[in-house]
């Protein structure tokens, strides 16, 4: 399980690497979708490792999902600012900030329709929106287990008090509830 995760974690950081080194490249355009997408793979296989490794990766995971969320509309904005958009029925060349309110915009599906994709990147933001549907759904189940477990958890430590004797808590605690009542 050990080497698993470190494969799994090396491999997800060369696709970080090679992913932040691409879109500055033509051929970019059509590699880094690929690997985004396989990215997302990688994450949806360590989540069974991490969990059976512990219940305190579950914050791990969902940074990461959210570290995914970031550098993707930021990596879809390069390929936006480089290609320009169409605003007011024109290509324009924008500026950064233009590209990743776009990209945001497609990557949640939001899409408001004021900024629209020229001809040459339109699969592009197919791509992009289907990322992020994607990228939700992992999401989305990693907080339900999240709950999921920490729901069993608290219901578990419900039981476990109600049951429990003096002694139970005494070994639990290390406090001597007799001596403490007294104070």
């Amino acid at each position: 399980m050990v080497a698993q995760m470190s494969i799994l974690r090396m491999v997800y950081w060369i696709c970080i690497i090679v992913s932040s080194i691409l879109p500055f490249f033509d051929i970019g355009i059509y590699i880094v979708p690929i690997i985004l997408i396989f990215m997302l793979g990688l994450t949806v296989n360590t989540i069974p490792l991490s969990i059976a490794w512990g219940k305190e990766t579950y914050g791990n995971m969902l940074l990461q999902s959210v570290v995914n969320i970031i550098f993707s509309i930021f990596i879809y904005s390069i390929f936006y600012l480089k290609n320009g958009l169409i605003i007011n029925g024109r290509l324009s060349d924008i500026d950064l900030s233009t590209a990743i309110y776009f990209s945001g915009t497609t990557w949640t599906t939001v899409g408001y329709g004021d900024i629209s994709a020229p001809e040459n990147i339109r699969l592009l933001t197919t791509v992009e929106a289907l990322n992020g549907y994607l990228t939700m759904a992992i999401l989305i189940a990693l907080v339900a287990l999240w709950l999921d477990d920490a729901l069993k958890s608290a219901r578990e430590y419900k039981e476990w008090i109600s049951n429990a004797t003096q002694e139970d808590i005494e070994k639990a605690t290390g406090f001597n509830i007799d001596e403490l009542k007294k104070k």
